[in-house]
């Protein structure tokens, strides 16, 4: 279960219904957007230290995003992932409205 407040985990389901039925995303695509924004929220749970809602989506200042990043980079994940989960994240606001 993902560390997320109701107002943050209802949109992260419609979202991600969207980009699987609406879009019809492969679910290649649809599981690779899924594990990255599961991870982003994951980091910002341990990292705020509560369960993540929408307005601290909001809040977020661009090193918390260089942080997230950090992390990902010193797990070794490929610069390749590293871009498509920007690219997730990303999406994720765009669409959100955020």
């Amino acid at each position: 279960m993902l560390p997320l407040q109701a107002d943050l985990e209802n949109t992260f389901n419609q979202w991600m219904d969207w980009i699987a039925n609406g879009r019809r995303l492969s679910k290649h695509t649809v599981r690779a957007y899924q594990t990255d924004l599961t991870d982003f929220f994951n980091f910002l749970s341990a990292h705020l230290g509560h369960a993540v809602a929408l307005k601290d989506l909001s809040d977020l200042k661009l090193s918390n995003f260089h942080s997230w990043l950090a992390k990902k980079a010193a797990g070794e994940v490929s610069k390749r992932s590293r871009a498509r989960a920007v690219s997730s994240v990303r999406h994720f606001y765009r669409l959100s409205l955020i």
